[in-house]
């Protein structure tokens, strides 16, 4: 026979949760606020060699620089990933909500834990298109005046798209365990 749960430390493990949860809960708001802010604070003030050699793109001869309209076309094409990414942080935020409010296995937690998930999946598969649309954005539009398009898929992409399969799993785990749960309360 399994010994009997001790009520005080089951208490402690959910209160850390709980504390734990908020935490994430309120990184993942200030990361929605500090992504895209710090994403035009470079696209306003990084140096054209900068930005040219992140794209894959050779410098410009004789120091030209990137003008304000290329800059903010580039953060507007920056942008499409990151804003299917902060949706996906809002339902992290729902999620770790739910998790703070003592809803563990809450049909909530676990449908934005999947949003989560969809949302990095997405993110991430549209990483590389956004990288090779700045391509051919700054170097056509850029000091060069040539076109080139570069393509960029890197292992940082391969285990983002690992990491979002595996929570989505997780996620239609629990949906499953909800599911039997809700099966066998309707036995007794």
């Amino acid at each position: 026979m399994p010994p009997m749960p001790d009520p005080v430390s089951t208490a402690r493990r959910q209160a850390r949760l709980r504390r734990l949860s908020r935490a994430m809960a309120a990184l993942c708001l200030a990361l929605g606020a500090g992504v895209p802010l710090a994403l035009a604070v470079y696209w306003l003030v990084a140096p054209t060699p900068a930005i040219l050699a992140k794209a894959g793109l050779p410098s410009p001869e004789g120091g030209a620089v990137l003008g304000l309209p290329l800059r903010l076309a580039a953060l507007a094409v920056s942008l499409v990933p990151v804003a299917v990414l902060l949706r996906g942080l809002m339902h992290a935020r729902a999620c770790f909500r739910a998790f703070a409010a003592g809803r563990i296995f809450a049909a909530e937690a676990v449908e934005s834990l999947r949003g989560f998930a969809v949302a990095v999946f997405g993110a991430t598969l549209l990483q590389p298109v956004a990288g090779a649309a700045l391509s051919v954005l700054l170097s056509w539009g850029g000091p060069s005046g040539r076109g080139a398009l570069v393509v960029s898929v890197g292992s940082d992409t391969l285990l983002s798209l690992l990491f979002a399969g595996t929570v989505a799993v997780m996620a239609l785990v629990l949906a499953e365990a909800l599911a039997l749960a809700d099966e066998n309360a309707q036995f007794v």
